[in-house]
């Protein structure tokens, strides 16, 4: 069910240009990103699909441990691996 939901998401921040900028742009080596303003709900979403999309590796930066551990428990409820 999740996948679904996770599915029609993404093929709605395909169609936002910025999302796709965003993403040509993460594509080229080295290139960091820098994200906020989100709301709290939509960053797991986002960092999952970007990073489905990216050319490799993903490191998110949180302000603090709570919210790396609750932003990891987000994004693990979104992911194809167990």
């Amino acid at each position: 069910m999740i996948t679904l939901f996770r599915d029609r998401i993404e093929k709605q921040l395909a169609s936002f240009p910025p999302f796709r900028q965003m993403i040509a742009r993460l594509r080229i080596a080295g290139t960091r990103l820098r994200v906020e303003g989100t709301q709290h709900g939509f960053l797991p979403l986002l960092i999952a699909a970007v990073h489905r999309r990216s050319a490799g590796a993903s490191l998110i930066l949180t302000p603090t441990e709570r919210e790396a551990t609750s932003l990891q428990q987000d994004i693990s409820l979104l992911s194809d691996s167990p």
